[in-house]
């Protein structure tokens, strides 16, 4: 009889958290259910003695006390509980955390005083099952919705909201934002979402029919939107760039998918027109990382992104990295179709050993990124839409068509050791390069000098800075004019390389250049 309840409990149980995935689209990567999981148990028992009132007998009992941790067949850490004996030394009672743990880490922590559940605070969304009890975990923009379900009775719930902190309480975050940030990616976008031609189906996320809270993987549930590679999120929040919600992705994560998105466009593009392509993004307050790998991918078909990544996205923005949580940036170029594409999918394209990560302030080892507001509006010349953070390494020698946002690497410009004076066999490159401004003679360059990370921090500021005004210089002297030119000096905070080697320093201290305009 017991095997019998224990199975119509499991298959009860099942199908409960089958329905609960389905509504709040929870994915089973985030889940952590302890009932299968935790095989083993140990900490303190403290023996109670007592003499039987009936019997006169001496007997005793033990008490849970202390740590107690909970681990699976692997010997992993699943779950620890802190406990007290009560004041009477008759129960065990929960005094401080329990804490849930998933791939290592702690994932969902319940607080407790003298047996009462005072707190919760959550690291990521997903659900926990502990016996009876099921805690659907979801994210709302900077917090988490915690909704506690009694698997004996549907209908009993608790419901708690737990802010994450506001990203203005970030200590010095927005002075690391004006330290390493490209004012370029704060620039308005060229054309709205709103845009009467824009071809983006559903581009506010303000088409959600009936949904009444944000939750995990979209699904097929957002007009126009679906999951390209598990899963993106849906946020129904007032903190959404405009109107009521936006979509959000992972770019990073050690242990988790990597997510893509895609939109299926209201109409095909037409062969050799130019689009121009943006959209809103903001680095979640949580995020501990920042990327600068993120890309479009134009295409005929509905095309699923495999782990391998088989394609070649056309639009890549990578030469800055996307760490502004105050404010929302603006990715945009122009794309010149090649006809009939119908699909856009959206997300870094990256192999989780090449994305090259930046360490910023927030708790959880992930980028993670909110997208709003997207366009895509055809136009007749290039110019209606200026690039920001567009990066193709075009090298200085290649014969590519150059167009605005280019990131061009001089790598043949080369400066005597820690100065500012130019060697003389960087001549043929800067010569190549004066020939390029020439030929385009409308052409607005900007002049961009790195440093590797040896050294103290505002020397090499001041020496990258330095180093473009030298390269400015030697143009000028070669007839180019100063108004087409101007300079800037990121010192270490754009590295394309690691800094640990030889080589990686290498890399990265060099001269590059920026297409501002044609």
């Amino acid at each position: 009889m017991k095997k019998f309840l224990r199975g119509s409990l499991s298959r009860f149980l099942f199908l409960f958290v089958s329905l609960l995935f389905h509504v709040t689209g929870i994915n089973a990567q985030d889940t952590l259910n302890c009932n299968e999981r935790i095989v083993s148990s140990k900490g303190k028992l403290v023996k109670i003695k007592y003499k039987s009132e009936i019997t006169g007998t001496k007997q005793s009992f033990e008490l849970k006390s202390g740590l107690w941790t909970f681990t699976d067949e692997f010997d992993e850490l699943v779950k620890t509980e802190e406990y007290k004996i009560d004041e009477y030394g008759q129960t065990s009672i929960l005094h401080g955390d329990v804490t849930y743990y998933l791939d290592g880490s702690p994932f969902f922590i319940i607080k407790y005083q003298k047996g009462r559940l005072t707190d919760f605070q959550a690291f990521g969304t997903g659900a926990v099952i502990d016996g009876r009890k099921l805690y659907s975990i979801t994210r709302q923009m900077d917090a988490f919705t915690i909704v506690e379900y009694d698997t004996n009775d549907i209908n009993s719930t608790r419901n708690l909201t737990i802010a994450t902190g506001n990203i203005a309480s970030v200590k010095n975050y927005e002075q690391l934002e004006k330290k390493l940030g490209d004012e370029n990616l704060l620039m308005e976008q060229s054309f709205s979402a709103g845009h009467t031609n824009n071809y983006i189906t559903n581009p506010m996320i303000e088409d959600y029919g009936k949904i009444k809270s944000s939750f995990n993987n979209i699904g097929e549930f957002i007009p126009g939107w679906s999951v390209a590679q598990p899963s993106p999120d849906f946020h129904l929040t007032k903190d959404a760039f405009s109107g009521k919600a936006c979509l959000g992705l992972r770019t990073l994560a050690i242990t988790k998918d990597i997510e893509y998105l895609r939109n299926e466009l209201m109409e095909p593009l037409k062969k050799d027109s130019f689009y121009c392509f943006s959209m809103k993004l903001l680095l979640s307050s949580y995020s501990g990382f920042a990327t600068r790998d993120f890309s479009v991918l134009f295409a005929k078909d509905k095309e699923w992104i495999r782990k391998d990544l088989m394609f070649e996205p056309q639009l890549k923005f990578n030469t800055s990295y996307l760490i502004y949580k105050s404010r929302w940036m603006t990715l945009q170029c122009v794309y010149r179709a090649k006809g009939g594409e119908k699909y856009i999918t959206l997300g870094t394209f990256q192999s989780l050993d090449s994305i090259r990560p930046l360490k910023v302030q927030g708790y959880s080892p992930e980028a993670y990124y909110y997208l709003d507001d997207i366009s895509l509006v055809p136009i007749q010349n290039p110019d209606e839409c200026p690039c920001t953070a567009k990066g193709t390494d075009i090298k200085i020698e290649e014969k590519n068509e150059p167009s605005p946002g280019d990131i061009m690497v001089l790598n043949g410009v080369l400066f005597e050791n820690d100065k500012d004076i130019l060697l003389p066999e960087s001549k043929d490159t800067l010569d190549k390069l004066v020939q390029l401004l020439r030929k385009y003679p409308e052409m607005k360059i900007e002049i961009r000098g790195h440093t590797s990370s040896v050294g103290n921090y505002d020397h090499n500021m001041d020496l990258s800075d330095r180093r473009s005004v030298s390269v400015f210089k030697y143009l000028v002297s070669e007839g180019i004019d100063s108004n087409r030119l101007s300079t800037k000096g990121f010192g270490p905070n754009l590295p394309i390389a690691p800094n640990d080697t030889e080589e990686g320093q290498a890399l990265n201290r060099r001269v590059e250049i920026r297409i501002v305009s044609i």
